[in-house]
């Protein structure tokens, strides 16, 4: 803040006005009175004019300054009681640079980080119901799933009917699905605790986008590495890092168009490590963007929804977090940070 902002320094500017004001008409009448000596009742009037001058331009200085300091203390006041009373957060309007605009931007940044908390707060207590119902689904699915698989394949090794045996296959397929489906279900609801060890993003990212290349050996899509030299380590757990950068490639590859392009981009500032997947895709509308890490929201005709949920969750367990930014029409950016 410039020091011609601060209300202080306007507040001792316009007091040495005020008081400059007496101090010259002063001189004036001392000017005057020996070029014109004055008599007893006009030295009286001119020192009680003198006086309501002044007395005028502190009241009116004072009731500036009390408009100037009140208002924003009780729009702050208004925005206290609405969250208190009604649950409902008004943003204080920004008019000033001085100490009070600083104060209302302090509250505002303040509600929109307890905004995020809260909604943060909401999508975990929400995660952890559906990890509690997914558990419970998953237990209960696993038995009897078990038992149709041992009775289809034994009815598939007594039989010698082509018909059945292609029913049988049909079954087995379609329990082996509903089996990795549980699965996955468990691994969402009881992820495993990281075990942190000294890790290079770098060599993460590279591994993943080989087994990438590799799972599709036709892939039309341009892979590109930004990775920054020098990358300090993290302490992360190798390998669910590496499940988190995987969904993230296959989110992107879902994304882009033959003859596409994904890029991999590695950075650090003092504090943290970042790894970011960007696409130019054709992007996440608004409307779907907010939802993307819940679990099981998904727009896709294939897959579970739960791969950027186990994501988020991962990040969070290790003390970082997983972030998106997208334009609908040019592509999608998901930033990985870890600490230092």
């Amino acid at each position: 803040m410039n020091m011609e902002a601060s209300i202080l320094y306007r507040a001792l500017a316009a007091f040495s006005v005020l008081a400059a004001i007496p101090l010259l008409f002063f001189g004036t009448f001392v000017f005057y009175d020996n070029i014109a000596p004055v008599t007893i009742i006009g030295r009286r009037f001119i020192i009680f004019l003198l006086l309501l001058i002044t007395l005028i331009s502190g009241l009116l200085f004072g009731l500036g300054m009390i408009i100037r300091l009140i208002r924003p203390i009780l729009q702050l006041k208004s925005s206290v009681d609405g969250m208190i009373g009604d649950g409902l957060v008004k943003r204080i309007p920004l008019r000033s640079d001085d100490e009070i605009g600083e104060l209302s931007e302090a509250f505002n940044e303040m509600l929109n980080r307890l905004d995020n908390a809260i909604e943060e707060q909401e999508r975990m207590c929400r995660l952890a119901a559906t990890g509690e119902l997914a558990a419970t689904l998953a237990h209960e699915i696993k038995n009897p799933l078990n038992a149709i698989g041992g009775a289809a394949s034994y009815i598939g090794k007594n039989t010698k009917g082509s018909l059945v045996k292609e029913f049988v296959g049909v079954i087995t397929s379609e329990v082996s699905r509903i089996n990795n489906l549980t699965s996955t279900l468990l691994s969402f609801s009881k992820t495993a605790e990281p075990i942190p060890e000294p890790t290079n993003l770098n060599m993460v990212a590279r591994e993943s986008l080989t087994l990438l290349s590799k799972e599709s050996p036709d892939l039309q899509v341009s892979l590109i590495e930004e990775l920054e030299e020098d990358l300090p380590e993290v302490d992360c757990d190798y390998n669910q890092i590496k499940q988190v950068i995987i969904n993230l490639l296959i989110n992107a590859l879902d994304a882009v168009s033959e003859k596409g392009e994904i890029k991999v981009k590695t950075w650090h500032t003092k504090n943290n490590t970042y790894l970011a997947v960007e696409d130019n895709g054709k992007g996440i509308s608004p409307e779907i963007i907010k939802n993307i890490f819940n679990p099981f929201f998904t727009t896709k005709t294939r897959g579970t929804g739960l791969g950027l949920a186990i994501s988020k969750k991962i990040a969070r367990e290790h003390g970082g977090n997983l972030t998106v930014e997208s334009t609908p029409g040019e592509g999608s950016i998901f930033t990985l940070a870890l600490n230092n």
